[in-house]
């Protein structure tokens, strides 16, 4: 019995202990939950951080490209004011080939008129000759019928009207003709002579223009001949001249699609400035709310530390299996239980016993009183002993 009564000590003793803990157990216990409930923040604070870190890697690397791309901005422009140079020379070289073909056009024209006039030139010429001849036989017959005229005057000793000698060995003989007859003859001469002279003039104008026509194609030819050799400049390799105008035409097309082309990219470029512009703001929004993240993480991970520290110190000063608030709720509730069973036994057994004792009393009084019934009380004293140590036996409380 003392030795249960021992452990029924021991045990109140923990009951107290338990009491004493209980505080420290439930503030380990609610710190075991803050540092839980903190080390989820912090896992969600790292989850959004690597996000975080993540879209303000890719924004750089966007960012990165976009500045890539805006560095070919001068780049660009020079090419763009390069193409629209071209495009001016090519517009220049293509006036020049249309000068060209309308000068070469106008060559033509000119040596088509130069050799009409030229064929004019020609028949003025044979129209003086044949006026020359008839005027000069009309003249000739004109000056025979006068001679013989006047040779039908001629005396011996005078003067010759014509040569002015006084001798006249040969006189001419013509026919003698009639008045009427030296005027037609005069008549003819003059129109001969009026004839002569229109194809002289018509000869000379003829002439003049040959001549100016002859003048012109040289100075034409000259221009045209400079013209293709400035044209033949604009070519790396030689090109017929009926291919002047289609490669030129070519090449302007090309440079007009590289200018769009170019303008497009600059273009471009100007909407990649406002992204640009925009990225930049929106980087500076995300690290520093990377940086308040960062800080925010860094006061958990201290606030974390510090309920560690603490749960550890109040873990050091509870036994190993007192550390759980369910646990020692559990345990209590056992011992209790148990102490409360012993204390409800060891009760009824006191009363029981006392019972016993109080008919041990009274038997021991008839014992004195009937000496003759010694034997057989001692007999029943006997039997409740032995009762009560079985009673005892049975009530016996286990550790």
């Amino acid at each position: 019995l003392s030795k249960k009564e021992t452990v029924i000590a021991s045990l109140k003793s923990d009951l107290v202990e338990m009491e004493r803990s209980f505080p420290l157990v439930k503030e380990s216990h609610e710190l075991d939950l803050k540092q839980k409930k903190i080390q989820q923040e912090i896992l969600q604070l790292k989850k959004e951080e690597l996000k975080k870190q993540e879209e303000l890697e890719k924004l750089t690397l966007r960012l990165s490209r976009l500045e890539a791309s805006i560095k070919l901005e001068s780049q660009l422009i020079e090419e763009q004011f390069t193409v629209l140079k071209a495009i001016e020379t090519l517009e220049k070289q293509v006036e020049v080939v249309a000068e060209y073909e309308a000068q070469s056009q106008l060559l033509k024209d000119k040596q088509e008129n130069f050799k009409a006039v030229k064929e004019r030139l020609k028949m003025n010429e044979c129209a003086v000759e044949s006026c020359q001849l008839n005027y000069k036989q009309q003249k000739s017959d004109w000056a025979k019928a006068q001679i013989a005229k006047l040779s039908l005057d001629l005396v011996e000793g005078e003067a010759c009207p014509v040569c002015g000698g006084l001798e006249h060995p040969q006189p001419f003989h013509g026919e003698l003709m009639g008045k009427e007859e030296l005027l037609a003859l005069e008549g003819a001469l003059e129109v001969s002579e009026e004839k002569l002279n229109d194809a002289q003039k018509e000869y000379q104008s003829s002439l003049k223009d040959h001549e100016y026509l002859a003048e012109s194609l040289v100075e034409l030819e000259k221009n045209v001949v400079d013209l293709a050799v400035t044209i033949q400049s604009f070519f790396e390799t030689e090109l017929p001249s009926n291919e002047w105008q289609k490669d030129l035409v070519n090449k302007r097309k090309q440079s007009t699609e590289k200018l769009e082309e170019t303008t497009t990219q600059l273009e471009q470029i100007v909407q990649e400035k406002k992204l640009l512009e925009k990225g930049q703001q929106d980087r500076l929004i995300l690290e520093e709310s990377l940086k308040v993240e960062e800080e925010l993480l860094r006061q958990k991970e201290n606030e974390s530390l510090q309920l560690s520290t603490s749960y550890g110190n109040i873990l050091k000063r509870l036994p190993d299996e007192w550390q759980s608030l369910e646990t020692l709720e559990v345990l209590q509730k056992e011992t209790t239980q148990k102490v409360s069973l012993w204390e409800q036994r060891v009760e009824v057994t006191n009363q029981k016993i006392n019972h016993l004792n109080e008919r041990l009393l009274v038997i021991k009084t008839t014992l004195h009183r009937e000496e003759k019934q010694e034997i057989e009380w001692q007999k029943k004293l006997n039997v409740e002993r032995q009762i009560l140590e079985e009673f005892l036996k049975e009530e016996e409380i286990e550790e």
